[in-house]
């Protein structure tokens, strides 16, 4: 998934821009560099990140940053064999017999 994410971000000059200004304001409420704090307060700082995220309303640096992390990582998964083939059942190009629409109940 890292490759993914990485080969994604070099691909764009947009998401290099977002990454990395997401990174700076990280390591600016890191106090230095987020790398370098200790677990729990890594997650003290990103559990607001991802409860943006989740929002769907990301406004700061770091917040936008944090929600294309992870919609990257969920594209890569649900693109990947484990993903796709594995969790979803996608066959590929198969012709269906028929097409039973929605079988839940509303």
């Amino acid at each position: 998934m890292p490759r993914y994410i990485d080969e994604t971000v070099k691909a764009s000059g947009d998401l290099q821009k977002r990454v990395d200004g997401g990174i700076e304001w990280l390591n600016a409420k890191a106090g230095g560099d987020f790398l370098k704090l200790d677990e729990q307060q890594q997650i003290a700082l990103l559990t607001p990140l991802c409860r943006a995220a989740d929002a769907g309303k990301p406004e700061t640096a770091g917040e936008r940053l944090f929600h294309t992390i992870k919609n990257l990582t969920v594209d890569g998964y649900y693109t990947s064999y484990p993903g796709l083939v594995q969790e979803l059942g996608y066959h590929g190009n198969t012709a269906l017999a028929s097409f039973p629409g929605c079988t839940h109940e509303h």
